[in-house]
């Protein structure tokens, strides 16, 4: 199983293109709003590298974490079909070739999304 979060910051025109795009796509997720969340801001930042929003990251049920940065209409696309091929069971983020390898992700944060 495979849950799905977009880290988003109020006022991002990426962020809202990227959900957007999942929506259109099919793709269920969780938003996060960096803003409201300190906690979650943190864990992008320092756990997971990021400056900036959007975030997407898919996290799997043995706590890795498979995530790429920005507005990526190609990834979506490609997580798309993979979930249409492997449904939410997908398990190897390898699947998403050019997204950032896979990290393990901090409890305390990932039941927040």
């Amino acid at each position: 199983m495979v849950s799905i979060t977009i880290y988003t910051a109020p006022g991002c025109g990426a962020c809202t293109a990227a959900k957007h795009a999942m929506t259109k796509h099919g793709i269920p997720y969780t938003e996060v709003n960096t803003a409201n969340d300190p906690a979650a801001l943190a864990y992008v930042r320092d756990d997971l590298g990021y400056a900036s929003a959007p975030v997407t990251a898919l996290t799997y049920r043995d706590g890795r974490v498979h995530s790429w940065g920005g507005f990526d209409l190609e990834q979506i696309k490609r997580l798309q079909q993979v979930l249409h091929q492997e449904g939410p069971g997908l398990a190897e983020p390898a699947l998403l070739p050019t997204a950032t390898p896979a990290r393990p992700s901090r409890p305390d944060v990932a039941g927040a999304a």
